[in-house]
């Protein structure tokens, strides 16, 4: 999920729009067999538009996204884990400029 200046919200409203997206459903669980390629095809495409836009954006150094975060008073070094996409793509058929953050899962071992 890309936040772009056209989705101004404080943090309560963003944990409640995810939820409301992506967690919180009131209709009942769907009963039935997912196909597993197509769910991995899936998986695969989400991946590779991500990493796709992640090598499109640009080290966040000296762009709109770290004067944004300067001026939410973070101004600790900013870890190689964000990024800044100035054109991003957005659901309205317009682009924006947008905040990326990479995120990995690890197992423990």
């Amino acid at each position: 999920m890309a936040y772009t200046q056209a989705d101004r919200c404080d943090v309560d409203e963003a944990q409640e729009t995810c939820a409301i997206r992506y967690l919180v459903t009131s209709e009942p669980a769907e009963t039935g067999l997912v196909d597993a390629t197509s769910v991995r095809a899936d998986a695969e495409r989400r991946e590779r538009q991500a990493l796709g836009l992640w090598r499109q954006g640009l080290p966040i150094k000296d762009t709109l996204a770290e004067r944004y975060l300067s001026g939410r008073l973070l101004t600790y070094p900013l870890p190689d884990t964000l990024r800044f996409h100035p054109p991003c793509w957005h659901p309205s058929a317009k682009r924006f400029p947008a905040m990326l953050a990479r995120v990995s899962i690890t197992q423990a071992s």
